[in-house]
Order: structure tokens, then C-alpha cells, then sequence
């Protein structure tokens, strides 16, 4: 098996987010299998959008999607309700996605829906996260200019280079 590389929080769902999503869901077939060939290939079409859709309604978070192969909202939907749920290990940001209001669009149409899937896989995928969305890299650049900052005075004044925990 090919080492999997880590997703840039990017909210396109490009090859490699359909890449990663695609060996998620044929790691988890028991639930997201609606036949017995696991998925292939390289382009992400109807038959890997009837997976997703079993996936979906084996967790059982509203109502039944129909198992039609469509990349439509009610699949957006549910989607975003199984990240929330799962926001431990999908939260790209604090605030959880929306349920309420239009959707519109697929996978395509839905940037911050794909954002939380890529982080999402990324930790099923042990490939790390950090700094890798907006929200994210300022976090990380702030609290590393601090710690720069506070490890260079620390040294000026004859400080030790303790590192405290986090």
C-alpha cells in the first residue's frame, strides 16, 4: 500500500481528498459497502458516492439517503452532521458546520464541509493537522512568535530553556 500523504485543508475535493476518502470508506466497507467489490479507481463517481451514501445512513443520523450515486445536498447534509459528531477529530475550527438554512451543490459546492473532512481523515489518519487552515496557521505562527519571543529573553536574561507543558 502507498504512504498516504498528509490533505491540505484546502476545501477543494481534489484527487487526494477523494484518494484518502476512497481508502476510508473501503477500510470501513462492513458499513459503507452496497456491494461486495470495494471501490477503485482513480475518479470519484457515482458508485463511491453510493458508499458515502451507505456509510451515511449506517450511522443512523436522520433521515435515509437514497442510495442513487448523487452528490447532492441531502448527502451534504447528513455528511456535515457525521463530522459534527465527530468534531473531535474533525473540528478545523471551533464552530461546528451548519445544518440549517439552503444547501446547494455537492462536494464541490461546500468548501468548509470538505475542509472538516480532510481534517477528518487526516487524524483517522494519524497525518496530523496543525497549521494547515487559515484559523489554524495564525494560531500556530502567533503562539510560535510568542514562544521565539519568550525563549529569546529567557536566554538574554540568563533564563533556563525549560519547555512547559501543554
Amino acid at each position: 500500500m502507498a504512504t498516504q500523504k498528509r490533505l491540505a485543508i484546502s476545501g477543494a475535493f481534489d484527487v487526494d481528498t477523494q484518494a484518502l476518502l476512497r481508502a476510508y470508506l473501503n477500510e470501513h466497507w462492513e458499513t459503507a459497502g452496497w456491494r461486495t467489490k470495494k471501490l477503485s479507481g482513480k475518479n470519484f463517481n457515482a458508485a463511491h458516492i453510493k458508499s458515502v451514501q451507505t456509510f451515511l445512513n449506517a450511522q443512523k443520523l436522520g433521515p435515509r439517503l437514497p442510495i442513487d450515486g448523487e452528490d447532492n445536498p441531502e448527502t451534504i447534509k447528513l455528511l456535515r452532521k457525521f463530522l459534527n459528531q465527530n468534531w473531535d477529530t474533525a473540528g478545523f475550527r471551533a464552530k461546528k458546520l451548519s445544518l440549517t438554512g439552503k444547501m446547494s451543490g455537492g462536494f464541490d459546492g461546500n468548501k468548509g464541509t470538505v475542509k472538516a473532512l480532510q481534517w477528518f481523515l487526516n487524524s483517522h489518519n494519524n497525518l496530523g493537522n496543525s497549521g494547515t487552515t487559515d484559523d489554524a496557521a495564525a494560531a500556530t505562527t502567533s503562539s510560535s512568535s510568542s514562544s521565539s519571543s519568550a525563549a529569546a529573553a529567557a536566554t538574554k536574561s540568563g533564563g533556563g530553556g525549560g519547555g512547559g507543558g501543554g
